[in-house]
């Protein structure tokens, strides 16, 4: 058992699973051992072969145990057979890991699974959607190679616009509720009356184009305005809003579906040249990471006054991982890391300074959600009047600010400009291919911005030790 113990944590050491997530597993390993052992009233040359799996990004202990017919895995309502201490604490660890467990009888034997990691929610959603992507563009090839366009037409009228019809009256549905709650609920949790009074006023001129949002703001406004006596409200709002995050989640699960259908039709029926222009969307967005890059420098330049190669320098360098981890959350800890230790910004401001800008500098959302609308509108021959652009460019920078923070939460900001231009909805199923690759663009410029703010904040207020800016 102890060389078992060793050999596994050697094993998932160099898989990169984390510590503790080791010892737990080597916990959970030990106990299903014994309670295999003593359930299956085996004798001293019990034994049980373990394996290690991994898919998707998920890596699995299997246990397998030949002999009678035993669940080691406690029920809820089960209590410690004996007294002691320790049998109790060894249960308690079992139930408090229940979810980790499956259990399975085949072949005459017993089968455990223990979930040893998880691949994060964001990675998941990701690798599934570009899946679904490039199977999308091989099936709808081979549709197009060998399949009539009567042929085609069935499949698209049959299957792929039926299931395509439902995730999009499911998405539109939840569009108003999140949006507005989201932004009730953001104004709600502000506590600073001061700070409510000086963004309030800019917030409802700003949102006059738009009645959802008006709406939600002045609702927001009134119900920070009075205070205690509108906590039982408050506290109604935020369960909707949680409410319809979580619904929300669950329909954003199908995206890779919708995706791998939606680009089978698209290829079908425009063949190859259809990715010529998500290739142009991507170019756009590149050349919006270097804008946003040459913005930061002349910004550090003119308000830091100090050069700004060595902040421009060491962003591009930390810009791959940016790119790689889509979740701004995930990336928190080592955008923090990296502020202090190689920009010499103080920590304590970072600290302060990087989270906010997470909510406020959204540089990559607008750049994305401007290219994808204006990309659409060409396509559908739609005018760009004075009136038009005022109302996009006020729509597009405050669906920036309210993306919801769940996988491929853009696309319900995306739709919302659709309807403000008027881009038909249908059209909100082309860009769901190429959201999840936009997001890793958009995370870069987001970043980048937030970086640079955080930097010409530390300087003005003499928080930077420029020895390690300069290193």
């Amino acid at each position: 058992m102890r060389q078992g113990r060793q050999q596994l944590a050697e094993e998932l050491k160099n898989r990169r699973i984390p510590a503790k997530e080791i010892t737990l597993a080597q916990l959970l390993l030990e106990e299903m051992f014994f309670r295999c052992k003593k359930g299956m009233e085996a004798g001293a040359d019990f034994s049980l072969r373990i394996t290690l799996r991994r898919m998707w990004g998920d890596t699995e202990l299997r246990l397998l145990a030949k002999g009678e017919e035993y669940n080691p895995i406690p029920a809820v309502t089960e209590v410690p057979a004996d007294e002691a201490e320790a049998d109790a604490y060894q249960l308690a660890i079992l139930k408090a890991n229940r979810q980790k467990m499956s259990y399975v009888r085949k072949n005459g034997m017993n089968i455990v699974t223990i979930k040893v990691h998880e691949l994060d929610s964001t990675k998941r959603q990701l690798i599934y959607t570009l899946s679904g992507l490039v199977l999308g563009c091989i099936c709808g090839l081979f549709m197009q190679a060998f399949l009539s366009a009567d042929v085609i037409k069935v499949i698209h009228d049959s299957l792929i616009a039926p299931v395509r019809n439902v995730f999009l009256n499911a998405l539109h549905m939840m569009m108003a509720p999140v949006t507005f709650f989201a932004i009730i609920a953001g104004i709600t949790n502000i506590s600073d009356a001061a700070l409510i009074g000086k963004l309030g006023g800019r917030m409802v001129v700003v949102s006059l184009f738009m009645q959802v949002m008006f709406l939600a703001i002045f609702f927001g406004l009134i119900l920070n305005k009075m205070g205690d006596k509108a906590k039982g409200a408050v506290e109604c709002i935020d369960f909707v809003f949680r409410f319809a995050i979580v619904t929300l989640k669950v329909i954003v699960k199908a995206i890779p579906l919708v995706v791998f259908l939606s680009m089978a039709s698209l290829l079908a029926s425009t063949g190859i040249d259809s990715l010529l222009t998500f290739s142009g969307l991507f170019g756009g967005l590149a050349i919006g990471v270097a804008v946003v890059w040459t913005v930061g420098a002349m910004t550090i330049l003119l308000f830091g006054r100090i050069s700004p190669l060595p902040m421009t320098r060491k962003i591009i360098g930390l810009s791959p991982l940016v790119f790689t981890v889509s979740s701004s959350h995930a990336r928190l800890p080592f955008v923090l890391k990296f502020c202090a230790e190689k920009l010499g910004i103080d920590a304590k401001l970072a600290a302060f300074s990087i989270p906010v800008g997470v909510q406020l500098n959204k540089a990559g959302n607008c750049i994305f959600f401007s290219l994808v609308t204006l990309m659409l509108m060409r396509v559908y021959d739609i005018d760009m009047s004075g009136s038009l652009f005022l109302t996009l460019w006020v729509s597009v920078c405050i669906m920036a600010i309210a993306k919801p923070p769940i996988p491929c939460g853009g696309i319900i900001c995306i739709a919302y400009l659709f309807t403000v231009v008027g881009v038909p909805a249908e059209a909100i199923s082309v860009i769901l291919c190429v959201e999840p690759i936009a997001a890793m663009f958009n995370g870069v410029c987001n970043e980048s911005a937030n970086i640079a703010t955080t930097f010409i904040l530390a300087r003005e207020n003499h928080m930077l030790e420029e020895e390690k800016y300069f290193a």
